[in-house]
């Protein structure tokens, strides 16, 4: 896989992913006011997430195939937590599929960018680079997007992604 996909790839998921950690708990609580029910939900995302990792350490999957099958998870699960942002059912369904989705790519790119051993270190200082701004700015990206319309939020995803 070429790397500059896999760097684009890494950004669009990572500033997703921060973004919609630091949403997640504001869409949850806007349903039904719970933050009893903002703790389920994380706790869905972050295990999900969790068991994702420990069950790639088997390597069960090729890393190719672990980064489509996390591209299509990933998909899913931000059009359920947009569209059906209203249902705590389809919440918890979404952010299962969001934690196995960010279970399995982050790694598997981190795999296919450290094969060539010549680049390895330039790539992985790309990677960590592209990881970092994606943290900075999404957050603050991500709410004012939300507070405009949430529904951008997955659209201006698909588009980022085609």
């Amino acid at each position: 896989m070429n790397e500059k996909k896999l760097f684009s790839v890494s950004f669009f998921m990572n500033f997703v992913f921060s973004m919609l950690t630091t949403l997640l708990p504001l869409i949850v609580f806007n349903i039904n006011e719970s933050t009893k029910d903002i703790n389920v939900i994380m706790i869905t995302f972050t295990g999900s997430l969790l068991v994702t990792r420990l069950f790639s350490i088997w390597n069960l999957l090729r890393v190719k195939t672990e980064i489509v099958l996390g591209c299509i998870l990933f998909t899913v699960s931000c059009l359920i937590l947009v569209i059906e942002s209203n249902s705590m059912e389809w919440m918890f369904v979404g952010s299962l599929l969001f934690g196995l989705s960010i279970g399995l790519v982050p790694p598997a790119i981190l795999v296919l960018l450290s094969e060539n051993k010549d680049k390895r270190t330039f790539n992985l200082g790309i990677y960590n680079s592209i990881v970092a701004i994606a943290s900075i700015f999404s957050p603050i990206i991500g709410e004012n997007i939300y507070h405009k319309n949430p529904y951008l939020l997955f659209f201006g995803g698909l588009y980022l992604q085609a």
